[in-house]
């Protein structure tokens, strides 16, 4: 982790991280490690393979996939008999603020360490007033953004050139300042332009649309800024960082510089 907070954050949590390993001698899938104050470890007093395994007959060195947070859903996911890929179906959450971490390692030493990345892109949203609309309207204001809800991760990478035009309004937040998570995703507006963020004051809709193709990248922090006038929503500029783990899913401002 970049950031001792979320690393923290990860620890304080029931649901810890999950992982996925095997070779061509045993496989694991989806064991929950969540964080011991006892032990000041993580484990969960479970061998995730024999604890007899000598280097002649533990099959080599193996791929350890771990992911966060842990998630039963998972469990049905199979790693190959060769460990060489894990493949996650991951739907983003009415919440929208579940992020997916993900590391990756090949074991070749007793005591192993994972460097987390995200898996998914996040959305800030900053609404400023136009003709007709008010401060105190934006600050009630519901906002929302039009994406693909599911994606199947292949060892930590989705495949974001698949064009999905968005099938679903994810909420995003309450209020002129918002942050969300989608999946990483291509959204086609360029032949016909598509829909993208919802803003609702009261019982009225108002949208900002895509008219070019628009990639949505793992790790990758896009920043909006739109002003809201009862004719529509205007683009006045968007940003597009280096997502910073730092930052948090739900936090709107800028992410600290990594020193």
């Amino acid at each position: 982790f970049r950031s001792s907070s979320m690393l923290e954050d990860l620890k304080a949590s029931s649901q810890g991280f999950g992982i996925f390993c095997g070779n061509t001698w045993f496989k694991a899938t989806n064991i929950q490690l969540t964080w011991s104050n006892t032990t000041q470890a993580w484990g969960n007093n479970t061998y995730l393979w024999p604890n007899d395994v000598t280097s002649s007959n533990f099959g080599g060195a193996f791929n350890i996939y771990a992911y966060a947070p842990y998630s039963s859903s998972y469990s049905s996911t199979s790693v190959p008999s060769d460990g060489s890929a894990v493949l996650l179906t991951f739907s983003c959450p009415m919440s929208n603020t579940t992020d997916l971490l993900w590391g990756e390692m090949s074991r070749t030493e007793y005591e192993v360490s994972f460097k987390f990345h995200h898996a998914l892109s996040k959305i800030v949203i900053n609404l400023v007033a136009g003709n007709g609309v008010t401060v105190a309207d934006l600050a009630s204001c519901t906002v929302a953004v039009k994406a693909c809800r599911t994606v199947t991760i292949a060892n930590g990478v989705a495949d974001a050139t698949t064009t999905t035009n968005g099938d679903d309004w994810i909420p995003i937040g309450t209020g002129a300042q918002v942050a969300g998570i989608i999946v990483p995703q291509r959204i086609d507006g360029a032949t016909t332009a598509q829909q993208f963020v919802r803003v609702t004051m009261g019982s009225t809709n108002l949208y900002y649309y895509l008219t070019t193709d628009k990639t949505f990248a793992a790790e990758k922090k896009y920043t909006y800024s739109l002003r809201v006038s009862m004719s529509g929503i205007s683009l006045e500029s968007v940003r597009i960082n280096d997502w910073d783990n730092s930052g948090g899913a739900n936090t709107t401002t800028p992410d600290p510089l990594e020193i």
